[in-house]
């Protein structure tokens, strides 16, 4: 297919050298001579049928790709998975920063057998002052801040940090603690205490507790406030429940078991700082005493 761009308007011959070429570009003049031409009385019917050519349709646009979403994966397995026996002595039962004025300072920290309280004062909030750790041997030997009954635990010292726990806090007791250097523990706010609770590790349902006689006794409507009731009372080590809702609070351990029904419980405090500790006690059948007497482990 050929195409005319350009007519000669003027020249002299053709290309001639120093006689260009004049030419009139026929797109500017289309209108002018496809009006001309295209009247319809002539045959230039091919010629006409350029003047206005349908449009070429566009082709349709893609559409994108619907996204698929993407499997999901199960999360990968941990890399350090957490030991099935865990120590007691290893869980943090408070955390106190020693310097004065601590917003600690004069609290009762309730924690549970073998759990350890953290004293520090070695972060961003030490004064810069030395400080030491009494325990004292009396409620009023601490209220007093009396050096006299107290035993000395950590020199004074600008920095350190001493931890409370394991054999320490086994006892079922309350302990007493402050700082005894210049008015630290008088006004400095620089003592606490500490509330030891009995950890109920070792159940024995089906069986009432022997051996012991109760400091106690209580109807209480739930198990849970048999329990919450022992954590209060100072020198709780064990609890008996039964379907009647009473609730014995024993001050000593039971030395014995007594085979009841499925609706009674006896439950003692842990004997060290070990989860996977047992207690074995002798379960005696008052029906036929001797006769079918067992060792039970709780």
């Amino acid at each position: 297919m050929y195409f005319t761009f350009a007519l000669t308007t003027s020249g002299y011959g053709c290309a001639s050298e120093n006689f260009p070429g004049i030419y009139a570009r026929l797109d500017v003049q289309s209108s002018y001579i496809f009006g001309n031409l295209c009247t319809g009385k002539d045959d230039y019917a091919p010629l006409c049928s350029q003047r206005n050519p349908p449009p070429t349709p566009r082709p349709p646009t893609p559409r994108p790709p619907t996204p698929v979403p993407p499997t999901a994966r199960p999360p990968p397995p941990p890399t350090n998975p957490p030991p099935t026996n865990i120590q007691f002595s290893g869980e943090l039962g408070g955390e106190i920063e020693w310097y004065r004025g601590t917003v600690q300072g004069g609290k009762i920290f309730d924690i549970l057998q073998c759990q350890n309280v953290v004293v520090d004062w070695t972060g961003v909030n030490r004064d810069g002052q030395p400080h030491s750790i009494w325990e004292f041997r009396s409620q009023e030997a601490y209220k007093d801040c009396d050096q006299s009954q107290a035993t000395r635990l950590v020199a004074p010292a600008t920095t350190a940090s001493h931890v409370i726990g394991q054999v320490d806090t086994f006892d079922v007791k309350r302990r007493y603690f402050g700082s005894l250097e210049g008015d630290d523990c008088t006004t400095g706010r620089m003592r606490f205490s500490i509330k030891v609770r009995p950890r109920l590790q070792h159940k024995f349902p089906g069986y009432e507790c022997d051996g012991a006689t109760p400091m106690k006794v209580k109807t209480t409507e739930t198990l849970v406030e048999c329990r919450k009731m022992c954590k209060r009372l100072q020198g709780c080590f064990a609890i008996q429940y039964n379907n009647k809702k009473r609730c014995r609070i024993y001050d000593k351990q039971p030395t014995r078991l007594v085979e009841s029904n499925q609706g009674t419980t006896c439950e003692i405090a842990a004997q060290n700082c070990d989860t996977s500790s047992e207690l074995s006690l002798l379960a005696i059948n008052k029906k036929t005493p001797g006769a079918d007497d067992n060792i039970i482990v709780g």
